[in-house]
């Protein structure tokens, strides 16, 4: 992708991620990227810092996941964030 030069660009990230400039490896940061793990803590992020339901929903399903869905734990995801 290439943005002309003093373009405003916004970026919505999962954690901190470093943004390569072309030409510097940016293939290792994508894989990088595929390699993310979303939990039931990054669930409850996303909805406390305000993503609906669409984004989240996206999300969990785009990336590999490693959940705890045992009662106590989809008890514990519904009180903190409503998305159980």
């Amino acid at each position: 992708m290439s943005i002309p030069k003093g373009t405003d660009v916004v970026a919505y990230v999962d954690g901190e991620r470093e943004v390569a400039p072309a030409g510097s490896g940016a293939s290792a940061a994508a894989a990088d990227v595929s390699a993310a793990v979303i939990s039931n803590d990054d669930a409850i992020k996303l909805k406390n810092a305000g993503m609906g339901d669409a984004v989240i929903i996206g999300k969990t399903k785009a990336t590999k996941g490693s959940y705890h869905l045992e009662t106590s734990d989809n008890i514990e995801l519904k009180r903190m964030a409503g998305c159980a």
